[in-house]
């Protein structure tokens, strides 16, 4: 009984929350951002790519193999926080960008674009880096990079944004203190 009332509560509650903060955000990055013609034919056709292939279930896929344990560990940064962190932190031209985590990258595509940095994009599923390779040809800045996070090498950036609050603590351990 207490799973259907978790359903319900997911289903009626929760996911119409989510649905519309991204709807809304979705309305925000196009008045903001898409005022650049380029920019805006080249995050439709991001988005074009991922159109059939949701990045939680390739994520949950991809733990399943790797750890079954840690289903449920992805999550997107909406590109105005993104935009709202390089103006704070006063990301330059000749910064080096790194997403550590960055799913889709989203954010590394950002960061390049609009602040002509370079970009690295690091996560460990094969599939976002990838499709990353694949969308970086309009981003030459961009650089997407299958590893670990613990595995690469930090000297390569300057700015670095790390979302950490799906990993584990022993996880976290391991790219904070290696």
């Amino acid at each position: 009984m207490k799973a259907f009332f978790e359903f319900l509560y997911l289903a009626f509650w929760i996911a119409p929350k989510v649905f519309w903060f991204s709807l809304k955000e979705e309305k925000k990055v196009r008045s903001i951002f898409y005022k650049n013609p380029a920019f805006k034919e080249v995050d439709l056709f991001f988005r074009k790519t991922y159109r059939f292939k949701n990045p939680y279930k390739i994520s949950r896929a991809y733990q399943q193999e790797k750890e079954p344990d840690s289903l449920h560990v992805y999550g997107e940064t909406p590109l105005t926080v993104f935009h709202e962190m390089f103006e704070r932190g006063a990301l330059k031209e000749s910064d080096s960008f790194c997403d550590l985590g960055c799913g889709r990258g989203r954010g590394a595509f950002f960061a390049s674009y609009f602040w002509k940095c370079q970009s690295f994009a690091i996560d460990q599923i094969p599939f976002f880096i990838e499709q990353g390779k694949k969308i970086s040809d309009c981003f030459p800045k961009s650089h997407f990079l299958l590893h670990e996070i613990n595995d690469f090498d930090l000297s390569l950036g300057t700015f670095f944004y790390f979302y950490s609050l799906c990993l584990k603590e022993e996880d976290l351990q391991k790219v904070l203190f290696h």
